[in-house]
C-alpha cells in the first residue's frame, strides 16, 4: 500500500533560548477588611490624686498654728546625737547614734 502524507501548515521547529521575563502586572485591588476584634480588658485604677489640705494660704513661715504642731513633735532638747546614749534618758527622747 502506498504511503500517504498530510499538509500541516504548523511545523515546530528546535526549541529556542527563552527571553527575558516581562515587568510586573499591577496588583489587583484589595480585599475587604474583617470585622473589628474585641475590645481588651481595663487596666487597673491608678492611684488617688493628691490630697486637698484645706484652708491652709501663706508661708510657712505664717502658719503659726503649723509651727506649734512642728515644734510638738520633737523636743530638740531631747534630742541626742553621737556614739552614746544619753545618760539620764526618758520617755519621748530620741538618740541617734552615729557609730
Amino acid at each position: 500500500m502506498p504511503e500517504t502524507w498530510e499538509l500541516t501548515t504548523n511545523i515546530k521547529g528546535a526549541d529556542g533560548a527563552s527571553g527575558t521575563a516581562g515587568s510586573q502586572g499591577p496588583a489587583g485591588p484589595a480585599g475587604a477588611t474583617g470585622p473589628t476584634g474585641p475590645t481588651g480588658a481595663t487596666g487597673a485604677t491608678g492611684p488617688a490624686g493628691p490630697s486637698v489640705w484645706g484652708g491652709i494660704a501663706g508661708t510657712l513661715s505664717t502658719q503659726a498654728d503649723l509651727q506649734t504642731e512642728l515644734d510638738q513633735k520633737l523636743n530638740a532638747s531631747r534630742l541626742t546625737v553621737g556614739p552614746a546614749p544619753p545618760p539620764s534618758h526618758a520617755i519621748n527622747d530620741l538618740w541617734v547614734d552615729t557609730n
